[in-house]
C-alpha cells in the first residue's frame, strides 16, 4: 500500500453499523484552496484494523536529544526517526564502530519490549523453572524455541514464521530473573507479536484450560529506552561511566545494575545491560 506516503496528517477508526471502518483525512493546499479527500475503507477483520493504525507516527523519548544534533529524519513503521546527523555521516559511524577502542551509540528505543509471565492466584509471580509453568508450552508451539534450556539471565534468537514456514522477522527472548520471558522485536512487528501471543493464549484457553490451575497469564508491553552501543569500545565505555567490570558478561548474557549495588549517583533507576550485537559487532 502506498496511503503510508500519502495520509499522514490526521486518521484514526470508529464503529458503525456493526462494522469496523478506518477513516483517514487528508489535508493538501493546491493554489491555497484546501482540499480534503475523505477515505473511508470497509475493513471486517479488526487484525487490520490495528495494521492500519500504525500509521499514527510517534517519536523516541530521546527526540530532544536527537533535536539538538540536527538529524535528517524519516518514517520507519509508525515512528519519526533520525535517518543521519550533519556531524556524523554513515560512512564514519560505520567505520568508527569497527576501530580498536571505538564505539558507536544508536537509539532503538522504538523496537517493542514485551514482557510475559504467570502469576498465581495469590499474585505472586510463577518462577519459569517450576513444572506448573506452561509458558514454554505456549511459545513452542508459536515459534521455533527450546525455551527448556534458556537459563536465568540469559537470551536467544528466534524468528516470527508464517503459515508456510517463511520467515516474516527474527526477535530476541530472554529469560529474566527466572519469572518472565523478554521480547525485543523489530518495530514494525510489534502488533503482529501480539496477535501471536494472544492467539497462543487463546488456543491455550480453549485446548489446554486444565493448565491453568488458578493462574494468571500477564503480557505487557514496556516503554523503555533502548541504547545499542555497538564496537569493540563499548565495554570500557559502560565500565567507566558506571563503574563496574563486565569481563563476565558473555554474549547474549544480561546483568541489572543500581545505585545500591555500584554506587554510581548517575543511576536513577534500574539499567540492564545484555551482551548482544545490533551491528554484527559486539556490544
Amino acid at each position: 500500500l502506498c496511503l503510508e506516503k500519502i495520509f499522514t496528517k490526521s486518521m484514526g477508526c470508529f464503529y458503525v453499523n456493526g462494522c469496523n471502518v478506518l477513516f483517514l483525512l487528508y489535508n493538501k493546499n493546491n493554489n491555497n484552496i484546501k482540499k480534503y479527500i475523505l477515505l473511508i475503507i470497509y475493513i471486517k477483520m479488526a487484525h487490520n484494523i490495528r495494521r492500519f493504525s500504525t500509521f499514527i507516527q510517534k517519536n523516541s523519548p530521546l527526540v530532544n536529544l536527537q533535536k539538538d544534533m540536527k538529524p535528517l529524519l524519516g518514517n520507519f513503521g509508525n515512528y519519526i526517526l533520525p535517518l543521519t546527523f550533519k556531524k556524523y555521516n554513515t560512512k564514519d559511524v560505520v567505520i568508527n564502530a569497527r576501530k580498536p577502542d571505538f564505539s558507536t551509540i544508536f537509539d532503538v528505543s522504538h523496537m517493542g519490549v514485551f514482557e510475559l509471565s504467570v502469576t498465581n492466584k495469590d499474585r505472586t509471580i510463577m518462577p519459569l523453572n517450576n513444572t506448573n509453568n506452561y509458558l514454554h508450552y505456549i511459545l513452542e508451539k508459536l515459534f521455533p524455541l527450546n525455551l527448556r534450556v534458556l537459563k536465568n539471565n540469559k537470551s536467544c534468537l528466534s524468528v516470527i514464521l508464517n503459515n508456510k514456514s517463511h520467515i516474516i522477522d527474527d526477535f530476541i527472548v530472554s529469560n529474566i530473573n527466572n519469572d518472565r520471558y523478554r521480547f525485543i522485536i523489530n518495530g514494525n512487528t510489534k502488533m503482529l507479536f501480539r496477535e501471536y501471543i494472544n492467539i497462543g493464549i487463546n488456543n491455550l484457553y480453549k485446548n489446554d484450560i486444565h493448565l491453568l490451575k488458578e493462574t494468571n497469564i500477564n503480557l505487557e508491553e514496556k516503554c523503555k529506552i533502548i541504547l545499542a552501543i555497538q564496537g569493540k569500545g563499548s565495554q570500557s565505555l559502560l565500565e567507566n561511566i558506571f563503574n563496574i567490570n563486565l569481563d563476565n558478561l558473555y554474549f547474549m548474557e544480561n546483568t541489572i545494575i543500581n545505585n545500591s549495588k555500584n554506587n554510581n549517583n548517575l543511576i536513577e533507576r534500574d539499567i540492564e545491560i545484555s551482551s548482544c550485537g545490533y551491528t554484527d559487532e559486539d556490544g
